[in-house]
């Protein structure tokens, strides 16, 4: 449970994921991810070693940072921001929801 919840603790931070994504798509610099998202090479520098604590990043040998464990975390928490951006549908309705459809509900993407 205690790696679950240091993933979960990185995945808050909103800079957190945003780097993240950003080198999910394709491996990046410290420099370029600073400039890309807007952010000092300072905290890039401490998000980007945070995630490779945990094990969400990782430097190459060219010192890109890659997400290669990261793009199948990022793939199973659309599930949760598909619900977390519909709460207010989710909290007014108590519909029962069929299993078989949350264990999908990553699937809608919107």
């Amino acid at each position: 449970m205690e790696s679950l919840c240091e993933l979960l603790f990185e995945a808050s931070n909103e800079d957190q994921l945003r780097i993240l994504q950003q080198i999910r798509d394709s491996p990046s610099s410290i420099s370029s991810l600073a400039k890309d998202l807007n952010l000092s090479s300072q905290e890039t520098t401490r998000h980007a070693r945070r995630q490779t604590e945990v094990g969400l990043a990782m430097r190459d040998p060219n010192g890109l940072f890659r997400a290669e464990y990261g793009k199948l975390f990022l793939k199973q928490l659309q599930g949760p921001t598909f619900t977390s951006k519909h709460r207010e549908y989710f909290t007014a309705h108590t519909l029962p929801i069929p299993d078989a459809f949350i264990a999908r509900i990553e699937e809608l993407k919107a």
